[in-house]
């Protein structure tokens, strides 16, 4: 797989209660979609609507309604800038079919039933010399080409090295889009324009090579 590098604003989640913002250990104890237990991983939102939807979807699991708690039990969203040199594209159809995944992905896929499928995907693109993982989420309803509110960052390298904390931001604030700061929305690059640029694409097995 080809790999590219980004420098990003992308938006995470962190317990309302958490003193280090960027701590990675628990997904460890409990693996996610594209990291087993072997290594930690930071997961991520392209924009602060995608990573809305995905708590709501977290405490719809468990029955209740973000409504249902108060606003200062529920996560801080943390305004990360992302500076990573190999990264891998899993939003492309093409790129999908490369790991053996199918095109339409994640339908299909939505649910952590798929985690025995994918996490492999993720230990071996980590194993090869990718940093983060661009991947379409399986949070958002429907996936349309370059999506940016359909699509996660998922960083595997140590984040105090590659990731800044811009701000953290509680939650009766961030889920107002009228109070964000206009430059946390401007339009970023899609994974299409990182894919067009040809000449800073290098292959991650290449570079471990090297």
């Amino acid at each position: 797989m080809n790999t590219f590098p980004i420098t990003i604003t992308a938006f995470g989640c962190v317990p309302f209660h958490a003193s280090d913002p960027l701590a990675t250990g628990q997904t460890v104890e409990t693996p996610g979609r594209w990291n087993p237990s072997e290594f930690p991983a930071l997961y991520t939102f392209l924009t602060p609507g995608l990573a809305a939807q995905w708590v709501d979807a977290c405490t719809a699991s468990l029955g209740v309604s973000t409504t249902d708690i108060a606003p200062a039990f529920l996560p801080d969203m943390l305004v990360l800038n992302c500076s990573l040199s190999t990264v891998g594209d899993l939003t492309s159809a093409c790129s999908l079919l490369e790991v053996g995944l199918p095109a339409t992905y994640p339908d299909g896929y939505r649910t952590t039933a798929a985690y025995p499928n994918t996490q492999p995907i993720g230990a071996q693109l980590f194993t090869t010399g990718c940093e983060a993982l661009l991947v379409r989420s399986a949070t958002a309803p429907v996936w349309t080409d370059d999506d940016r509110s359909a699509t996660e960052l998922v960083i595997f390298a140590e984040p105090a090295r590659c990731v800044g904390v811009i701000d953290r931001i509680p939650y009766s604030r961030w889920t107002t889009i009228d109070s964000w700061p206009r430059h946390y929305l401007l339009d970023q690059p899609t994974s299409a324009s990182f894919r067009s640029d040809s000449g800073h694409s290098t292959s991650s097995r290449d570079k471990e090579s090297t």
